[in-house]
């Protein structure tokens, strides 16, 4: 099983983050096997659980911005905060009544 690598993700340089992969575990030859770049998206003035929105009246979790999530599937997705780099998982879509279920 090869692992996968986040890079290139400092705050001064966000705009992308390189997802590679080694050939084989252990080889750490991650530059050899790049598969391509992420782009968060970019809050830099809250933080995470701001953009989360756990505050928000509302009887769903996730009530943030972007992306556009959609019904029964599961989104992985990464945001830029004023403390870092953070990854989403948001399972569904808000204001969808089956309770958040996502299948596979």
């Amino acid at each position: 099983m090869a692992a996968i690598l986040l890079a290139d993700a400092t705050l001064a340089s966000a705009a992308r983050i390189r997802v590679a992969q080694e050939s084989a575990s252990g080889r750490r030859d991650f530059d050899a096997h790049i598969l391509g770049y992420i782009n968060p998206y970019i809050e830099r003035e809250k933080a995470a659980a701001d953009f989360y929105s756990y505050e928000a009246r509302s009887q769903y979790s996730f009530n943030g911005p972007p992306p556009r999530l959609r019904d029964d599937t599961s989104h992985l997705f990464l945001v830029v905060t004023r403390k870092g780099l953070s990854l989403f998982i948001v399972h569904d879509k808000p204001n969808d009544p089956n309770g958040g279920g996502a299948a596979m």
